[in-house]
């Protein structure tokens, strides 16, 4: 917990800062917690925390490029091309916004919602919970089957006089126990340990193939590669690989 709270204190202090109008006052808030209706005061070097209009202006230019790809600083005035968009950058002069649209509702947003990928699992995550439960099926048989035939031995044993059905009632819970422990044993707690020692003795081997691999995670996927396409001439403008 602590260091999930030391994380969640430095990516707010990592978050920008932006000053608004609310409430008659200036304030100094986090990008997040700007909502639509807030008059945002822009400068030159701010980062637009959300989509709106711009509401004053004193000769502001814009760098769209996170969302065009065009370094070209664009001029926004109030009744000249007065839409604002998140993510994007003040480059020059000052101005006020109001905003319309914030977090996944704006156009930066959106984007984000469309690049989302969902992680998928490794190959080797789905052969180790494969093998997992394997190994709980066979130790759960393995369980069952030898309280059957220990309570089969302690019915003979009764029979033969050797044990008393009520006497030598507690057996029964003994081999209970036993079976419980058995299954408890059988699931495979170092198994996680090995893998992480499997993967960072392949980091080491990848290190010495000149790859450097800073997630162990990857070495799985990288150890698997037999072609690596990057962009360089000749891949993308050719088609060919060089």
């Amino acid at each position: 917990s602590q260091e999930r709270t030391f994380r969640a204190q430095e990516d707010k202090k990592e978050e920008p800062k932006i000053t608004v109008f609310r409430d008659g006052d200036l304030k100094v808030i986090y990008h997040h917690q700007v909502v639509v209706g807030d008059l945002v005061n822009l400068k030159s070097g701010d980062t637009i925390p959300a989509d709106g209009l711009i509401w004053e202006s004193d000769d502001i230019e814009i760098n769209e490029a996170t969302m065009t790809g065009e370094s070209i600083y664009i001029k926004k005035h109030r009744m000249r091309d007065p839409f604002l968009r998140a993510a994007t950058e003040v480059k020059k002069g000052t101005g006020v916004m109001i905003v319309t649209a914030t977090g996944s509702h704006s156009s930066y947003g959106e984007i984000m919602k469309m690049l989302a990928v969902e992680v998928e699992e490794t190959a080797l995550q789905l052969k180790l919970e494969h093998l997992a439960s394997l190994i709980g099926y066979v130790g759960t048989g393995v369980a069952v089957v030898l309280f059957i035939a220990l309570f089969i031995f302690w019915i003979v044993d009764c029979e033969k006089g050797k044990k008393d059905y009520n006497g030598d009632s507690t057996d029964i819970l003994e081999y209970f126990i036993v079976a419980i422990t058995i299954i408890v044993v059988a699931v495979p707690e170092g198994l996680p340990l090995a893998v992480t020692v499997a993967l960072a003795y392949s980091m080491d081997a990848m290190q010495e193939d000149n790859n450097l691999v800073k997630a162990l995670s990857a070495c799985e996927t990288m150890g698997n590669v037999t072609t690596i396409c990057s962009d360089k001439t000749g891949t993308l403008t050719t088609g060919k690989m060089t």
